[in-house]
């Protein structure tokens, strides 16, 4: 049974002309998983969330098949890792299969732009640090031992405080 959850002003129905107080239509935007079926979420933007600053050649992350043919145990040692890049570039993937990657990263600097994963839904599991997570739902804070859920489609900032921040971070892979 879905629930709904409301924040700020919304009209008494769905998907009906609704009027900012200058009179110029605030804009929909449907978010869901599943097409048009299944949970969604329904935002009223003041501007149109499809509005684009900037489009720029995403860099090829490039991943590695680790050719060694032996099975055996291996201990990955993250604890050393030098922070680098955002929350987002800084991410070094460790492990991946057809359907997740896992990865760790040490952010040495701040996102100064929002991002959305368009093809996959993420989850970050904060071994340290904290900060806030900022997206069209609100802001979320976050610190140690935190998991933060991140459905594909999301526009998102994560901002951290001074200090070391190390994350864990599990994507699923597109699916085909």
């Amino acid at each position: 049974m879905p629930y709904y959850h409301k924040l700020g002003k919304i009209p008494q129905k769905r998907h009906v002309q609704y009027r900012q107080p200058d009179g110029s239509l605030y804009k929909e935007q449907v978010i869901g998983t599943e097409g048009f079926s299944g949970i969604s979420s329904i935002l009223y933007h003041i501007n149109p969330p499809t509005k684009v600053k900037e489009i720029r050649q995403a860099e090829d992350i490039g991943f590695k098949e680790w050719q060694e043919g032996a099975l055996r145990h291996y201990h990955i040692r993250t604890l050393d890792a030098k922070p680098d890049g955002d929350p987002v570039s800084g991410r070094k993937v460790m492990m991946f299969n057809n359907d997740v990657s896992l990865g760790i990263c040490n952010p040495a600097k701040q996102m100064d732009y929002f991002y959305k994963n368009g093809e996959g839904d993420e989850v970050i599991f904060v071994h340290y640090g904290n900060g806030t997570l900022e997206s069209q739902y609100g802001t979320l804070d976050y610190h140690d031992g935190d998991y933060i859920i991140i459905p594909r489609g999301v526009i998102y900032k994560i901002g951290f405080n001074s200090g070391k921040t190390k994350f864990l971070v599990i994507e699923q892979s597109r699916t085909e």
